[in-house]
């Protein structure tokens, strides 16, 4: 029963009339062993199982292994004898036997407390991977209370036995490593998300537009500088190689599958940033310069950077700052963080990105790489063009010899490729006024399908 590696999902049951069919859970694992009075222990701890929806706590539960829980007993097992021992973490207890996995039908198991169950049935059970175990159950009692050889207690895998009344543990899963070995009418809990985003030395590389003529392309760097106690959390340190945005400093920890940021403000709170759980068609809040901001996972699908296939999602934000793509292990491919009002202009999209275990490349020139872009000047030969360049909130296209040859269509997109407006228009007149919804300064790429194409800067 006691083999390394093994684990133990647990579920508390509330009394009646609750909103949700648990109160709270935790995974046993086998945390080493140790000596006590010259025999050798198995050491027992816990880390907590979640809820991601806090009220009601009814689901959507993972494993938080940053939290470690010792519960204070030790168990030992002899495999001859067939036998596991249970003993007090306190100051003079003594051991008992928890389990006897020799007994027969109408034994009895005994605890020091003066408690006798008699066991009414023997019968073997196939667990999930197929083998067969032998099932002890306990008499007077209807529903099963047995415990299970290898698996422990069906209420609480480490409890004595007992008739549960109002409240009481449920054993729903037990696993090794990945292999499940048994479960119960539930689902056992996700494994946990691995722990690999923002690794310490991690470092992305964006393009950083700056508003001039020509417009130029530098880069800005974020890179995890170290680690730090938030509250009694740790927190991985986020700096930003540009002093004036958002994001010169910040922190971000990882939970199993969510990912959490806060900025260094004295007052910050945290709030989700990447669900790496995230189905298509589920959304979740996070912030963007302090306002709420929805994001829905259209997709979720694979892609290939640098040769490596990760897990991708497709967004789409309300308010619309933020759309595009989040990839496992690297974050979102505009910025790292939504920061609409907090950097002028704004960064990203992202160049390249890298740890100590992935080295992750967008674009075909070096990361570090400065360069320069003339604005689009009118260009009369071109059949079309968009002025004025830059631009605050109104766009007009010239299409010379307008008149008579139907509509026209015209379509803004961000730097990233992600299309944010689609105008159709009659050819009534040679200048056409586009309206521009509220959109980050910064550098945009437009189109008049079968006409002309080019790229125009809006200003703050």
């Amino acid at each position: 029963m006691l083999v390394q590696g093994r684990t133990w999902d647990v579920f508390d049951t509330p009394p009646e009339l609750e909103p949700c069919p648990y109160t709270a859970a935790w995974q046993a694992f086998i945390a080493g062993d140790t000596a006590i009075g010259g025999k050798q222990y198995r050491k027992i701890a816990y880390h907590p199982i979640n809820a991601a929806i806090l009220f009601p706590w009814c689901g959507e539960f993972y494993l938080d292994t940053t939290t470690t829980v010792f519960p204070g007993f030790f168990l030992r097992e002899d495999s001859l004898e067939r036998k596991v021992w249970y003993l007090d973490n306190d100051p003079g207890s003594e051991e008992f036997v928890l389990f006897d996995f020799s007994l027969q039908v109408g034994d009895t198991l005994k605890y020091p407390s003066g408690l006798e169950y008699v066991i009414a049935e023997i019968s073997d059970v196939t667990l999930a991977n197929g083998t067969s175990r032998r099932q002890f159950k306990v008499s007077d009692f209807l529903w099963d209370n047995a415990y299970i050889e290898g698996i422990g207690y069906t209420y609480g895998p480490f409890n004595q036995v007992y008739y549960p009344f109002e409240g009481w543990e449920i054993t729903t899963c037990v696993r090794d490593g990945d292999e499940v070995l048994y479960h119960n009418v539930e689902d056992c809990v996700q494994t946990p998300y691995p722990d690999t985003f923002a690794p310490p030395g991690s470092i992305w590389y964006y393009t950083q537009p700056v508003l001039n003529t020509p417009v130029e392309y530098t880069y800005t760097t974020i890179e995890v500088v170290g680690d730090t106690l938030i509250d009694g959390e740790s927190w991985r340190i986020v700096q930003s190689g540009d002093e004036l945005c958002s994001l010169h400093r910040g922190y971000l920890r990882q939970n199993n599958h969510l990912v959490y940021y806060r900025s260094a403000a004295p007052d910050a709170t945290a709030s989700l940033l990447y669900d790496f759980g995230l189905q298509a068609g589920e959304s979740y809040i996070t912030f963007a310069g302090g306002f709420p901001m929805t994001v829905t996972a259209d997709s979720v699908g694979t892609s290939f950077i640098s040769g490596q296939p990760l897990q991708t999602w497709y967004v789409h934000t309300d308010p619309p700052y933020w759309n595009g793509q989040i990839v496992e292990k690297a974050g979102h491919t505009g910025y790292l963080i939504p920061v609409y009002g907090g950097c002028d202009p704004l960064p990203g999209p992202v160049r390249c990105y890298f740890s100590d275990t992935l080295a992750l490349k967008w674009v075909d020139y070096p990361c570090d790489t400065s360069f320069t872009l003339p604005t689009n000047e009118p260009d009369l030969s071109s059949g079309a063009y968009v002025f004025p360049n830059p631009f605050e909130d109104r766009l007009y296209i010239h299409i010379p010899d307008a008149k008579g040859f139907g509509p026209l269509v015209f379509e803004l997109y961000d730097i990233s490729g992600i299309r944010l407006i689609r105008h159709e228009m009659e050819r009534t007149t040679t200048v056409v006024p586009v309206e521009i919804p509220a959109l980050p300064p910064g550098v945009y790429c437009w189109k008049v399908i079968g006409k002309a194409s080019g790229k125009v800067l809006k200003y703050p």
